[in-house]
Order: structure tokens, then sequence, then C-alpha cells
């Protein structure tokens, strides 16, 4: 429930900061689901990111192993792109 409140106040504080100053775009995290409707409103391009943790040889061996099926078995697959 507290992540669904930090949204509120992501949208409230871009509506302050756009309401003080123009701004060229809003850069938003791809989980605050409102991000698009929020830049369309105040009249700006949205950039959507999407965060992901570099993944090394170390984690992709745990993956593989701890990941349930869906995860190791994709992990395990032969390579399709060398």
């Amino acid at each position: 429930m507290q992540s669904l409140r930090g949204g509120g106040y992501a949208i409230e504080t871009a509506r302050r900061l756009a309401a003080e100053k123009q701004y060229d775009a809003y850069v938003y995290e791809g989980l605050l689901l409102s991000g698009k409707c929020l830049a369309d409103q105040i009249g700006v391009t949205s950039i959507r990111l999407s965060s992901a943790f570099a993944y090394n040889p170390s984690i992709l061996a745990k993956l593989s192993d701890t990941g349930g099926l869906h995860v190791s078995s994709l992990l395990k697959s032969p390579a399709v792109v060398n």
C-alpha cells in the first residue's frame, strides 16, 4: 500500500513543478503507471525508464538454479544469437 501512496506523491510533485517552471520532458520510471498520462496532462514529452540490475555470470548461475521453472529453463536453453 505504501508504494501506491508513493506514486501519488510523485504525481503531486510533478504537477507542482510543472506549474512553477516549463520543462521539455517528463522522465518517469516504468513502474509509475500514470507517468505517460501525467506527461500528456502537463503538455510535455514523456520518457520512460526501465530499471534493471546488471547481470554477470555469477548472478545468471544463481537465477538458473533458483529462478523458478520459466527462468531456469530459459537460462539453460542454448543461445539463439552468439
